[in-house]
């Protein structure tokens, strides 16, 4: 899939731990007790709620938070598009810093992210993380709404596919523990990880639809070169490859219009969420709960 589609994957935040096999008992307590002053200065927040985003915002992952239409999104999927984007933007920056010397403006002396920082003429990089947040959140509900509407549904192929990746993703995380440890640390819920990554059949099923002469959603065959790429509007555009852009872009610019004539509704609990704030506040819940799982490993292996 290509554009915004192409952003139809999770986000994963790999807690690298250290195996502590082999050391000596007084270095197993050194190593501890260094962990555990660190964890210490979280305060109350250590153990936490369960949700690494209730922890820091004190709103429960099933409160819902933003609406199109009705449509609604939980605070858990519209914190996990935050924390998406806060990374994604982090990762580029520093990218084109390390490797092109651009945007050093962008940091502060200590080379972390300076979420106040303007980066487009209106917006800060918070500003901007934020922004394309709640575009993101908007765009899969019109996703699932458009879905809705021409009876697109999961099929029993699309639900094994489905259940697939999600069985290999838990081979590669090590077992059914190591899953549920990972959409912990993730924030999401195993409904809205599976609602996530229903997306993308949701999408081949409405680009399926633009195929079928049957459906009023139906894209004809001479109306093709008002989708075609620029470069292939005087060009032969019959290939499969071709056709499957064109019908894409052709429901892209669909879900772009349904966006725009049904704007999200935020709730005021999060209508002054600061996206650099959160972010970094995220990364330090997960630096406690990487912390807190050294000690159970320190602890255990004593």
């Amino acid at each position: 899939m290509k554009g915004k589609t192409g952003l139809i994957l999770l986000l994963c935040f790999t807690t690298v731990l250290t195996g502590c096999g082999g050391n000596s008992q007084e270095e197993k307590a050194e190593t501890e007790s260094a962990v555990t002053e660190e964890t210490a200065d979280a305060g109350e927040t250590a153990g936490g709620t369960g949700n690494v985003y209730e922890d820091i915002t004190g709103i429960a992952p099933d409160e819902i938070v933003m609406t199109i239409e009705d449509n609604q999104i939980p605070a858990e999927m519209y914190f996990y598009w935050v924390a998406f984007n806060c990374s994604a933007l982090e990762y580029q920056i520093n990218l084109y810093y390390d490797y092109y010397d651009q945007f050093e403006e962008l940091l502060t002396e200590d080379g972390d992210i300076d979420w106040d920082a303007s980066f487009t003429d209106e917006q800060t990089i918070s500003e901007y993380a934020l922004s394309q947040a709640d575009e993101l959140a908007g765009y899969y509900a019109a996703l699932e709404n458009l879905a809705n509407a021409y009876g697109v549904s999961l099929s029993e192929e699309d639900l094994a596919a489905i259940e697939a990746d999600r069985q290999s993703m838990e081979d590669d995380l090590g077992g059914e523990e190591a899953f549920d440890e990972y959409l912990t640390e993730m924030g999401l819920s195993l409904d809205s990880f599976m609602r996530i990554t229903s997306a993308s059949s949701l999408l081949d099923g409405l680009i399926a639809l633009a195929d079928d002469s049957q459906s009023s959603l139906y894209l004809p065959p001479e109306q093709y070169a008002d989708y075609a790429p620029e470069e292939s509007e005087d060009e032969d555009s019959d290939t499969e490859s071709e056709k499957e852009e064109i019908l894409e872009q052709y429901v892209t610019g669909l879900l772009n219009e349904y966006v725009t004539e049904h704007p999200a509704v935020k709730t005021d609990a999060i209508a002054s969420l600061d996206a650099g704030s959160f972010y970094e506040s995220y990364l330090q819940r997960m630096q406690e709960i990487a912390n807190e799982k050294a000690i159970d490993t320190l602890t255990e292996s004593e």
